[in-house]
């Protein structure tokens, strides 16, 4: 997976009425864990629940939660070009 543009995804995912949030939580750092979070709540996924994952960098929370959120129905397809890098 290439850079991608983090500001464009997350308001893509918010346009589609879902909640999106990346984090960095420093104790968690300080442990030695997974400190970065990518979450997606709500709208399409009120249904299904949020879509959480947690990671050792930001590129690697940022795929894992993407690859889970695309599992989630062809409606999450469209994540394909941030996942292939053409975004």
């Amino acid at each position: 997976m290439s850079r991608m543009d983090i500001e464009k995804l997350m308001l893509e995912l918010a346009e589609t009425g879902a909640s999106a949030l990346v984090k960095c939580d420093g104790e968690r750092l300080q442990q030695g864990g997974d400190a970065w979070t990518f979450v997606v709540t709500g709208g399409p996924l009120k249904e299904e629940g949020p879509v959480r994952r947690d990671d050792i960098s930001l590129e690697s929370s940022l795929e894992n939660g993407l690859l889970a959120l695309r599992d989630r129905g062809p409606q999450w397809h469209w994540l394909d070009k941030y996942l292939l890098g053409e975004e």
